[in-house]
C-alpha cells in the first residue's frame, strides 16, 4: 500500500523526469537556456538534446495514470497536478493563469484548485496501488 508521503515523493520524481521542456506547448513553464547550460555544466548537446536512459521507472507509471486521467473525466485534476508539479516555484496566480490559457482552459479558484489537486493525488495513489496488487 503506497502512503501519502510516498505518493508525494513519486510525484516529485515524475515531475523531474517528465517536466521541464516537454510541456511548453501546454502552457507549463520550462527551463531557459541558462538553466540548461547549468544543468549540462556549460555544454548543451546539439544532437537532439539531453536524453535520459530509457529505463521504466515508477515515474512512467505515474505518467501513464495522469495520461489516463486526461483521457477521462479527471482531465481538470490532471492539469492541476501538472501545473502544481511542473511549476513548483511559481505562485498560485501564475499556475492559475497558465491553466486558464488555451489549450488547457481550466478556470479555477484557489479552493477548487487545491480540491482538484487532492483528488488527483488520490487518483494517482489508487492507480499505483492497483498496479502494485
Amino acid at each position: 500500500m503506497i502512503g501519502k508521503g510516498e505518493v508525494e515523493g513519486l510525484l516529485k520524481h515524475w515531475a523531474d523526469e517528465f517536466g521541464g521542456g516537454r510541456y511548453e506547448w501546454l502552457g507549463y513553464a520550462s527551463s531557459n537556456i541558462l538553466q540548461r547550460l547549468a544543468d549540462h555544466k556549460g555544454f548543451v548537446p546539439t544532437s537532439g538534446g539531453f536524453k535520459k536512459p530509457p529505463i521504466r521507472t515508477q515515474a512512467h507509471d505515474v505518467d501513464d495514470i495522469v495520461t489516463e486521467m486526461l483521457a477521462g473525466d479527471w482531465w481538470q485534476a490532471a492539469h492541476v497536478l501538472r501545473a502544481e508539479y511542473f511549476m513548483p516555484n511559481a505562485a498560485f496566480e501564475a499556475k492559475r493563469d497558465a491553466l486558464a490559457k488555451p489549450p488547457i482552459l481550466v478556470k479555477v479558484g484557489r479552493t477548487r484548485y487545491y480540491d482538484l489537486l487532492e483528488l488527483a493525488k488520490g487518483y494517482v495513489a489508487s492507480g499505483l496501488n492497483a498496479r502494485a496488487a
